[in-house]
């Protein structure tokens, strides 16, 4: 039998557990908040550079016109609204790279390949490293406000 993993308190299994998909809601609804207040700052500041490079990354599409317009914003925050976990882990560390939202502490889990989970059983020091971050990733009152207005959204 295989050593149980842990990560970020939260035991790894498959099928996932009601503690994992708690554990992505707070994750995910916490990088929805964060890629929003970048769409609300590039259209605040009229940068449709960072406008569009953002929606490229939510929308997986491009805009005939690549300027921010109501329709533009309006296509961008819908499909944010509706960006399924998966897409958010390959797509949030991209927007990190490029400077355009914040690192966060906690990322989502079950989405690790056999080796990654395998270093973490040979590991234990790295699995242990994993822990001792909270599973509710930080967040300032504005941040959690956001992410339980947006939650409530879903419901």
């Amino acid at each position: 039998m295989k050593k149980p993993v842990y990560k970020y308190g939260v035991k790894i299994t498959k099928p996932w557990s009601k503690e994992m998909y708690q554990h992505n809601e707070i994750v995910s609804e916490t990088m929805k908040s964060n890629i929003k207040k970048a769409i609300d700052t590039a259209v605040k500041k009229g940068d449709n550079t960072k406008f569009i490079e953002i929606a490229k990354f939510v929308c997986y599409y491009s805009f005939g016109d690549p300027y921010i317009t109501k329709e533009n914003v309006g296509d961008t925050l819908m499909d944010l609204d509706n960006m399924p976990n998966h897409q958010l882990n390959e797509d949030y560390p991209y927007l990190q790279k490029l400077g355009l939202v914040p690192e966060l502490d906690v990322h989502l889990i079950g989405y690790e390949d056999t080796k990654e989970l395998n270093t973490l059983r040979a590991d234990p020091e790295l699995e242990a490293s994993y822990n001792k971050v909270s599973v509710t990733p930080k967040l300032n009152k504005e941040d959690h406000d956001e992410a339980m207005r947006m939650q409530g959204a879903h419901k």
